[in-house]
């Protein structure tokens, strides 16, 4: 892992349950992700399971179904084209807007259970 700088990233995602965004600290590590966010904490492979998707799911957060597979290629980038934490941030900040949409655009009618 060759992170320049810190290697804790912010994952703002919007919860339709709470009608705002939440932030979930993310640390890159050796084997996957630490995802700390209140009750759901702790280390996660790549993908970001399973710390990341009790979040998700304890909230009833609508998230796409390549999330996983998305999180694992970044992880994989990071370590193999040696991406800058700036890089890094950037690219989360992506993935969590997607995150985001996914759940804002599920029907107005849908409870958010």
């Amino acid at each position: 892992m060759q992170i320049t700088g810190s290697n804790e990233f912010k994952f703002k995602v919007y919860s339709r349950r709470w009608g705002h965004y939440d932030t979930y600290i993310l640390t890159k590590i050796e084997n996957g992700w630490h995802v700390r966010f209140k009750v759901h904490t702790g280390d996660c492979d790549p993908s970001g399971d399973p710390y990341l998707y009790r979040n998700f799911n304890q909230d009833h957060i609508n998230y796409p179904s390549g999330l996983s597979m998305i999180m694992e290629s970044l992880w994989d980038g990071a370590n193999n084209e040696n991406l800058t934490t700036q890089q890094i941030q950037e690219k989360l900040n992506e993935i969590a807007e997607w995150v985001s949409k996914c759940e804002k655009s599920r029907p107005s009618w849908i409870p958010y259970y």
